[in-house]
């Protein structure tokens, strides 16, 4: 099994990100988030998870690294990166505002820095590090 998720890391990249991606969603599930949408995309660029915690939008980027020789996680968003997600956030509220909420809800931006218990194979053991309210820190 270690060397079919380790072919499908380096032969399929989404496909990979994609594992990573659900894996972080069920741990955020198991912490009482709601997923309202997945890869949400607009013009402005992309948000891996948008989640509901009680009243908050919770709007989550996933990172994965296979070693922290390039930094965490949270230290791969740059200050460029953050005004995207911020964008991408803002039109994601104005989009469904109307539709969904009475008023402006409360927003953070959290961070999932994934990693790998090896660094060769993805078996599972995944290490989730949340960041809470990344942009704040």
């Amino acid at each position: 099994m270690d060397s079919v998720i380790k072919q499908m890391k380096l032969s399929n990249p989404r496909k990979f990100g994609n594992k990573i991606e659900t894996d972080a969603q069920k741990f955020l599930e198991q912490h009482c988030l709601k997923l309202i949408t997945k890869n949400f995309n607009c013009r402005f660029g992309e948000i891996d998870l948008i989640m509901q915690d009680k009243e908050e939008v919770v709007f989550v980027e996933v990172r994965y690294r296979n070693n922290d020789k390039y930094g965490a996680g949270l230290e791969t968003i740059d200050r460029r990166k953050q005004l995207k997600l911020i964008k991408t956030a803002e039109f994601f509220l104005l989009n469904r505002h109307q539709k969904t909420w009475k008023e402006d809800p409360p927003c953070r931006f959290d961070v999932i820095s994934a990693s790998s218990t090896d660094c060769d194979t993805i078996d599972g053991n995944i290490e989730f590090d949340w960041i809470v309210d990344a942009f704040q820190h």
